[in-house]
């Protein structure tokens, strides 16, 4: 089975982004432990972040993770 690699050592912030178990289905650490359900479902996944009428992000109101169904 091919595994998909989605971090590497040079990769900027692969220590957030973290590893996963030598078969690829398990997230050891980092965002692929933490979102391991989001990353392997089938669902897609948005980032929702409220602009200003300039398309400014507002900081204020933070941002919101969305999965499809």
């Amino acid at each position: 089975m091919e595994r998909k690699v989605r971090t590497d050592k040079s990769m900027p912030a692969a220590h957030i982004v973290g590893y996963t178990d030598e078969t690829g289905t398990q997230g050891m650490s980092g965002v692929e432990k933490a979102y391991q359900h989001i990353l392997r479902s089938d669902n897609a996944v948005y980032a929702v972040a409220t602009t200003d009428a300039r398309y400014q992000y507002l900081e204020e109101y933070g941002y919101r993770l969305m999965e499809s169904s």
